[in-house]
């Protein structure tokens, strides 16, 4: 699990999504922030039309902060990030759903590098 340090609180949420910049891929949106913070922080969230359980929910928040935790010294320092799964990733099985993510990540790494 991604240490409480590198995830964003609701506050922090709520300024990301107020001033932050978006992108979009077919399955995530993606929005950063640039902070005065000395690390990158992460969350991860649902749209209202993923109707998931909590358990699913929070399988798939794990497996995200998996992945952005084994290549979290890759990402740009001061940035807050915050990723909104769509309902079709969140239906997705398993392997698809870790595929899309990887390469979601993949893509926030390459930007800022």
């Amino acid at each position: 699990m991604l240490p409480k340090l590198n995830r964003l609180s609701k506050k922090d949420i709520s300024k990301l999504f107020a001033e932050g910049k978006g992108f979009r891929t077919s399955l995530v949106f993606i929005r950063t922030r640039h902070t005065q913070a000395s690390i990158a922080r992460f969350c991860i969230l649902f749209t209202k039309n993923a109707k998931l359980n909590n358990v699913e929910r929070n399988r798939i928040r794990r497996q995200a902060f998996t992945l952005i935790e084994k290549q979290l010294d890759r990402f740009e320092k001061g940035t807050d990030y915050g990723i909104m799964v769509s309902p079709t990733l969140a239906l997705a099985d398993t392997e698809k759903r870790r595929e899309t993510l990887q390469k979601v990540i993949e893509t926030l790494t390459s930007q800022h590098v």
